[in-house]
């Protein structure tokens, strides 16, 4: 519920220091989309400092399309900065979000996992440069790198099942990453993991 939205986020808001931002993200709603408007007000009598928006709700779970339409009337009813969020895979749908939206500040998710250059290609975009394209030989150098700091950050386990996940989420852009993660997914030991994701990205 609404009310509980709002102690949830006014007890965070009394618990840390005045200069500190709280932020919050929600879905349109469970099943009611609705529901993101009072849910909204709510957030920001609590004293957030801006919204996050996944334009779905909880029942829709990640099936297209996402409802950007219901931002402009969350807007409406709240004064804090909107980010929205959602089905943002491509410089096109970041122009048609602006455009449906009417925001300045986006979160970019699955989209930024299956293609790394996405946020490069929107500042590109922005100033009228040319548009870098989605790469495999400069994406693959970066996956050796990417398990090793999973690796330092938690240890190997952690890396070989984050290092499959980046790799099926860059398979939805790139025959040659669902190539490699066809081969290397059965893989659980990370010293065998480790040595066939180098092979295949040396």
């Amino acid at each position: 519920s609404c009310d509980r939205i709002h102690t949830i986020v006014k007890t965070v808001r009394d618990a840390v220091p005045a200069g500190t931002p709280v932020t919050a993200k929600i879905r349109l709603g469970f099943e009611d989309r609705s529901a993101c408007l009072d849910n909204a007000k709510a957030i920001e009598e609590a004293g957030a400092t801006w919204l996050t928006v996944h334009c779905r709700s909880k029942t829709d779970g990640y099936k297209p399309p996402a409802y950007w339409d219901w931002i402009p009337r969350i807007r409406e009813v709240s004064r804090i900065p909107i980010i929205a969020n959602g089905d943002i895979w491509n410089v096109e749908d970041f122009l048609r979000c602006r455009e449906v939206t009417g925001c300045d500040q986006f979160m970019i998710g699955r989209g930024a996992m299956s293609n790394p250059y996405l946020f490069r290609q929107i500042r590109q975009h922005e100033s009228a440069s040319e548009i870098s394209l989605h790469d495999w030989q400069n994406t693959k150098a970066l996956l050796p790198g990417f398990f090793a700091a999973s690796t330092a950050h938690i240890n190997e386990h952690f890396a070989v099942s984050r290092t499959k996940q980046w790799l099926r989420a860059l398979s939805l852009k790139s025959p040659e990453a669902k190539h490699v993660f066809d081969q290397i997914k059965i893989l659980r030991k990370p010293i065998e993991f480790r040595s066939q994701l180098e092979n295949h990205c040396s």
